[in-house]
């Protein structure tokens, strides 16, 4: 994974609200509201939107998944995807109740990255969240819809809860404090 450190001269890490979602993407730090392509070798984006009534559009059945910010869209260039997760976990954090997988489909390299987090990263806390018949907790404010966790249960895992993708996120803002003046919000 790449660092914070290793961010070439020249690239920021821009934060920017669009309309219902918030937007995390490499920029050229002389104007940030461009984003760097292949020909600098660093880039990415990843698009966030808030879960149930928070989501000034609608719920679309997802439920209200402890108030997290979902991801509804990412690619990165190869090793630069992570940083721009970390980021998005931890702004997600402390504007939401952290941030959960897409609902939709995830690819086999992000399905790795939730992985990572769930098995390998003491700085990231995974909360496991409820389907939306509120069959594991008693509340119902960490329902949300499933069936991406479902979906991953191939002999992987026994039960949907067991999955990466059956839980949100939580980190705290070491790698935004890390960033320094390499971190934009617009």
């Amino acid at each position: 994974m790449n660092t914070p450190d290793m961010l070439p001269d020249g690239v920021v890490i821009v934060i920017k609200p669009v309309g219902q979602h918030i937007e995390f993407y490499y920029g050229k730090a002389d104007d940030p509201s461009v984003e760097t392509g292949s020909e600098d070798g660093v880039g990415g984006q990843i698009n966030i939107y808030p879960t149930g009534d928070r989501n000034p559009m609608g719920d679309f059945g997802l439920g209200e998944c402890g108030e997290a910010w979902m991801v509804g869209g990412a690619a990165a260039s190869h090793g630069w995807g992570p940083l721009l997760y970390d980021v998005a976990i931890e702004w997600a954090t402390k504007n939401g109740g952290g941030l959960i997988s897409d609902r939709g489909s995830v690819s086999d390299d992000a399905q790795g990255v939730w992985n990572y987090y769930m098995n390998s990263r003491g700085d990231v806390t995974a909360h496991q969240l409820d389907d939306l018949a509120n069959t594991r907790t008693p509340t119902e404010d960490d329902n949300c819809q499933q069936d991406i966790a479902r979906s991953t249960v191939t002999g992987q895992y026994s039960f949907w809860w067991d999955s990466a993708l059956s839980k949100r996120y939580t980190k705290p803002p070491t790698t935004m404090n890390s960033l320094g003046k390499k971190l934009i919000e617009l």
